[in-house]
C-alpha cells in the first residue's frame, strides 16, 4: 500500500472526517443547485430555490451518512428514512424560512445565509444522525 492510501485510511477511520467529507460533498451537491435555480434558471425567491434543492442535498446526505458516515447497514433503509427524512425536512424548512428572511425580505446576499444554515445543519445533523437515525442497538 502507498503513503497516500495509508493516509486516506487513516483519514477516513474517524467518523467525524467521515461526516464532515460526506457533508462537504451533501452541500456542494446542494448549493450546485440552488446556483442553478437562482443563476440559470433565473427562480425569483431564493426559499423556493432552496427547499427544491435540498432535495438532492439530502438524498446524496442519506445515502452517504448510511453507506460511509455511520455504515448503519443493519436497520431496514425504511426504518431509517422514517427517521431521517423527519429531520430533514425540519432542517431544510429552517434553511428555508432561514434564506427568505435573510434574502427576500432583507436582501442580504443568500451565499452568506446559506453558510450560516449549513453551520447550523452541520450541528443538528451530527448528533441527530448519530443518535437518531443511524444509532445500532
Amino acid at each position: 500500500m502507498n503513503i497516500i492510501n495509508i493516509l486516506m485510511v487513516n483519514f477516513f477511520k474517524h467518523q467525524k472526517i467521515r461526516y464532515l467529507f460526506n457533508g462537504i460533498l451533501s452541500t456542494l451537491v446542494h448549493y450546485v443547485c440552488l446556483f442553478f435555480c437562482l443563476e440559470i434558471l433565473n427562480i425569483y425567491y431564493a426559499g423556493i430555490a432552496n427547499f427544491m434543492s435540498s432535495i438532492l442535498g439530502i438524498t446524496f446526505s442519506f445515502l452517504g451518512n448510511r453507506y460511509f458516515v455511520f455504515k448503519s447497514y443493519k436497520s431496514s433503509i425504511i426504518k431509517q428514512l422514517k427517521s431521517f427524512l423527519p429531520l430533514y425536512y425540519f432542517l431544510s424548512i429552517m434553511q428555508g424560512f432561514i434564506l427568505y428572511f435573510w434574502t427576500d425580505i432583507n436582501n442580504y446576499n443568500y451565499n452568506v445565509g446559506f453558510c450560516f444554515c449549513i453551520l447550523i445543519q452541520i450541528v443538528l445533523g451530527y448528533f441527530g444522525g448519530k443518535y437518531f437515525v443511524f444509532k445500532e442497538k
